[in-house]
């Protein structure tokens, strides 16, 4: 645990069976908030640099200052046993290369089990990824409005990959074509959720060639069969498979 009080900070790590084989729990008392941790071999969410490295004493260290440097951007680092660097990371897409690894290399994922829970008797499941997780509920193929309504009528929304993690999340659980929580409005891209799309993430989540909005296409889709596993505007009158999200 680690405990920020009059700049002392002291520290804990224990090993959960529930949680994964490591689990460390960062607790900031001034913020009152809690981030949990755990050693994870998914290449998936080692891909891209956050920033350069800095020296850690320690992988509990390297994580409670990636964590006040960069907020809810830091969710995944690598701490080297050997030279102390820490270097906070994130993912790509599934067929960008990962980041060359180095002896003493150990990656570390924020984990969000201990703290979200899901509506599991409406059937929604908690899913995880490159430290982050939403409760979602897999639906069979229809309209995007009707999609929309389905998961409102559930106290849902459509879910929306709208970060490097959440994109990375809906790669790791499914392999086909899905409603995005994403549509034009007024001219400009919306989340379901009424934020607009982040400019850096714009430039990353869409297919090369997209959108090129022809035939009134102002919906979103993911399409895996795309040899860039990235996104597509379609007519929002396309029937696809799609995520209901709890709890965003």
């Amino acid at each position: 645990m680690c405990n920020f009080q009059s700049g002392k900070i002291t520290t804990r790590a224990t090993r959960s069976a529930r949680a994964g084989p490591f689990l460390l729990l960062v607790l900031y008392t001034r913020a009152a908030s809690s981030f949990y941790f755990q050693r994870s071999e998914n290449a998936l969410c080692n891909k891209a640099v956050l920033s350069p490295p800095w020296t850690s004493r320690s992988e509990v260290s390297c994580i409670a200052e990636c964590k006040s440097r960069f907020g809810d951007s830091c969710r995944n680092v690598v701490f080297n046993t050997h030279t102390m660097a820490c270097t906070p990371v994130y993912p790509l897409s599934r067929d960008d290369p990962s980041l060359p690894s180095q002896p003493g290399d150990v990656f570390y994922t924020e984990t969000v089990a201990p703290t979200l829970a899901c509506d599991t008797a409406a059937g929604f499941q908690l899913r995880e990824a490159c430290g982050t997780g939403a409760c979602l509920l897999h639906r069979s193929k229809t309209t995007y409005y009707q999609a929309v309504s389905d998961c409102s009528n559930k106290a849902a929304i459509l879910f929306q990959p709208d970060t490097h993690e959440r994109f990375a999340l809906l790669e790791q659980i499914f392999s086909g074509q899905a409603w995005a929580g994403l549509h034009k409005v007024s001219g400009s891209w919306v989340w379901q959720s009424g934020h607009s799309v982040d400019f850096e993430f714009y430039n990353f989540m869409w297919s090369p060639g997209q959108p090129d909005t022809s035939n009134n296409e102002l919906c979103v889709s993911y399409a895996y069969w795309d040899p860039f596993d990235k996104f597509h505007d379609y007519a929002c009158g396309h029937s696809f498979e799609y995520f209901c999200e709890q709890n965003y």
